[in-house]
C-alpha cells in the first residue's frame, strides 16, 4: 500500500506509476517544444533496469500510456548503453561488460552477442546477458559519506551536531552531490551552506584526494561487481598473482551511471581489465573501454538509436516493428509481446541487440 501523502489540503495516495507518468508528461512537453511545428510526440522507447521484474514493467508502460505515449519498445539499459557505442555491430559471440554505478546501486552486466535466427534477423540480432551482478552501493551513498564528513567538521567547528537535525543533513546531502560532480572534472571544490543551523552560514572546501580517501571503500564494492559478474558466469577471475583470467572473453567494457564520472571509479574499472595474465592473454585482444558518451546520457542515447531504426525501419518496409523482442527484460510493440517471456530462452535472459 502506498504511504498517503497531503496534496491540495487532501489525504492523497500516489502510485509511483503515477508520479512517473508526471514527470513523462513533462518529458514529452519538453520534446515537443524543443522540435516545435506543431510536433506530437505519442510513442517512447522506454529503457528498464536488467532486474526489473514484470510488474516493474508493467508499471512503466502504465506510466507512458498516462502520460500519453506508446511504448513501441523496452530494452534493458545495458543493451540501450552498448547500442550507444555500436557494440551492437561486432560479431557473434562478442562479448560486452556493461558497468553502470547509479544513484542508488552499481550493476555489472556481462552480455554477449547471439547468433542471429531467422526469426530475428541480422537487424533485430540479439544479446544474450550472460551474468548480472548488482550491490546497492550507489550516488547516495557516497553524498551520504560526504555529508557525514562535513557534519563532524562542522560539529568541531562550532560544538553544534547537526546529524540529529534532518533539515540540515538534507542540506549537507545535496551541497554534497554537487561538490561530488565538480570534483569529476576538479582538483578541488568549495562547499557553502547557508543558514544550516541556527542561522550559521558553514562554508569549507574539499579535494578531489580527499574524495578518494573517504570513499575509497565504496568505490572498491562498486568495482567488486566486474569481478563477480565474471565469476557468476563460470569465468576464472583470479589466480594467485592476481590476474584476472577471465578479463581476456570480454571484447569491450562501457561505462554508465552518473558516479562513473568520478576518475578513481575509472582508475578501479580500468585496472581491473588492465590486470590480466601476460602469458595467456594477447595484449591485442585487450578489453576497450567507452566512455566517451556521458554516463549519464548514455542509455537514453542508445534507446534514442533503437528509435530512429524502428522509426527508418516503418518508413521503409510498412512492416510491424514488434520483431526485437527482450524477454525477459521486456517486450515490444503491447502487452501481448508477454506470451512469449516463458520457456528457456526467458530463463536466460534474452535482451535486444540492434
Amino acid at each position: 500500500e502506498w504511504p498517503k501523502q497531503y496534496y491540495r489540503r487532501k489525504s492523497t495516495t500516489f502510485s509511483a506509476a503515477y508520479i512517473s507518468s508526471l514527470i513523462l508528461a513533462d518529458v514529452r512537453k519538453a520534446s515537443e517544444e524543443s522540435i516545435g511545428a506543431g510536433t506530437t510526440v505519442d510513442r517512447a522507447v522506454m529503457t528498464v533496469p536488467v532486474s526489473s521484474n514484470l510488474q516493474q514493467r508493467e508499471d512503466v508502460v502504465n506510466a507512458a500510456e498516462q502520460a500519453g505515449l506508446y511504448c513501441v519498445r523496452l530494452i534493458s539499459e545495458p543493451a540501450a548503453a552498448a547500442v550507444a557505442y555500436a557494440l551492437d555491430s561486432g560479431d557473434d559471440g562478442t562479448t560486452v561488460m556493461v558497468f553502470d554505478f547509479g544513484g542508488s546501486s552499481t550493476d555489472a552486466t556481462l552480455m554477449r552477442a547471439r547468433e542471429t535466427t531467422q526469426e530475428f534477423p541480422q537487424r533485430h540480432g540479439l544479446f544474450e546477458v550472460v551474468s548480472h551482478v548488482s550491490v546497492t552501493v550507489g550516488g547516495q551513498d557516497v553524498d551520504k559519506r560526504l555529508a557525514e564528513h562535513f557534519a563532524a567538521k562542522f560539529q568541531r567547528q562550532y560544538g553544534l551536531d547537526l546529524t540529529a537535525n534532518s533539515r540540515s543533513m538534507s542540506l549537507l546531502v545535496s551541497e554534497c552531490e554537487q561538490v561530488k560532480i565538480r570534483l569529476s572534472t576538479a582538483d578541488s571544490s568549495l562547499f557553502a551552506v547557508m543558514s544550516v543551523c541556527e542561522g550559521i552560514d558553514f562554508t569549507s572546501s574539499l579535494s578531489r584526494c580527499e574524495l578518494n580517501t573517504l570513499c575509497a571503500d565504496l568505490f572498491a564494492d562498486a568495482a567488486d561487481t566486474l569481478g563477480a559478474a565474471l565469476d557468476k558466469a563460470g569465468l576464472c577471475t583470479d589466480d594467485r598473482a592476481g590476474h584476472h583470467h577471465g578479463v581476456s572473453s570480454v571484447n569491450n567494457f562501457v561505462f554508465a551511471g552518473g558516479c562513473s564520472h568520478i576518475p578513481a571509479v575509472q582508475d578501479l574499472v580500468e585496472a581491473f581489465f588492465n590486470k590480466t595474465d601476460p602469458a595467456s592473454f594477447n595484449s591485442d585482444a585487450k578489453p576497450k573501454g567507452h566512455k566517451s558518451i556521458d554516463p549519464n546520457q548514455v542509455t537514453a542515447l542508445g534507446a534514442s538509436i533503437v528509435a530512429a531504426l524502428i522509426t527508418d525501419e516503418k518508413a521503409g518496409s510498412g512492416g510491424s516493428t514488434t520483431g526485437g523482442w527482450m524477454g525477459p527484460l521486456g517486450w515490444a510493440g503491447g502487452r501481448q509481446q508477454n506470451a512469449l517471456m516463458t520457456g528457456p530462452d526467458a530463463e536466460r535472459m534474452l535482451v535486444n541487440r540492434w
